[in-house]
């Protein structure tokens, strides 16, 4: 169940990078994208480890 909400941070990231040249706030969203991306990723890593 937790890997659903990851995998959701990580897809909520994709979006936001993917429709960033249409917004005004176009580096502010890729970074933000990142930053879900990275988020998913490292907790998606950490539940492994367990």
């Amino acid at each position: 169940m937790k890997s659903q909400w990851q995998l959701l941070l990580i897809a909520i990231g994709l979006v936001l990078i993917t429709l960033s040249p249409t917004q005004s706030g176009m580096y502010l969203q890729i970074i933000s994208g990142l930053a879900f991306i990275g988020l998913g990723f490292y907790l998606l890593k950490k539940d492994k480890k367990k």
